[in-house]
Formats: structure tokens, sequence, C-alpha cells
């Protein structure tokens, strides 16, 4: 698949989804192919490929709030008696495993029966 194709099925710039491939590339997710037959392919199984591992490589940490990271809740004033940070924790825990647990094959496999059922197609 080409990144002319990929762009226009997700209806995004050209330009930033060949940043975005690029860093999917250099992390070993994808695999680049030259050529007048060219394009991209999955770099290793879509099953040892985790949501988790794509949304931060492509856009770093994901929080629920910044506290929840530990080096940033030392520097709060309010951490000790924070009647809150309990549960953030465990919403940010929550968000991590459900990313983590989830792997492109699921994505794929969901994608492939949503078709057809005629939903429209989605490009991953």
């Amino acid at each position: 698949m080409t990144i002319g194709d990929i762009a226009r099925a997700q209806q995004v710039p050209q330009r930033y989804l060949e940043g975005i491939l690029n860093q999917l590339r250099k992390s070993g997710i994808l695999e680049a192919q030259r050529g007048r037959s060219g394009g991209y392919k999955l770099g290793k199984d879509a099953k040892d490929i985790t949501v988790g591992e794509v949304v931060r490589l492509i856009d770093g940490p994901i929080r629920a709030v910044v506290c929840v990271e530990e080096a940033k809740a030392a520097n709060c004033p309010l951490q000790e008696n924070c009647v809150f940070l309990p549960t953030w924790r465990k919403v940010q825990s929550a968000i991590d495993q459900t990313l983590d647990s989830t792997a492109f094959s699921q994505l794929l496999k969901r994608e492939s029966d949503a078709m057809l059922r005629g939903a429209p197609s989605y490009v991953i």
C-alpha cells in the first residue's frame, strides 16, 4: 500500500503521514519497499504490535492527568493529601492495560467483521 493510498483513505495530509510512517519504520513496526511497486507492510506479526506501542511511539506517553507520573506528582504540593490521585492512578492503569492488551490483529479482525456487515473500510 502506498503513502498516497493510506493518506487518501485516512483523509490526512501525505506529509503528515510520511512522518508517522517514518517513525513506525525506524521502530521496526513497518517495512518500506522502494520502487515502482513499493509501499509499506508490517515489519512484524500484527499480533505482536499493540495499540499502546504505536500510540506511545507517535504521541509519547499517554496520561489521564500529569500527576499520575511519579516524577510530576513528587513536585505537587498537594500530593500527600490528594484524594483524587488514587482514582487517577486507577484510570491510568485501565488506559495502559487496554492499549497494551489490544493487538493490531484484533483491530484487523474487527475491521474484517465490520466490512462483512457493510461498514466502511478503515485502513490500518
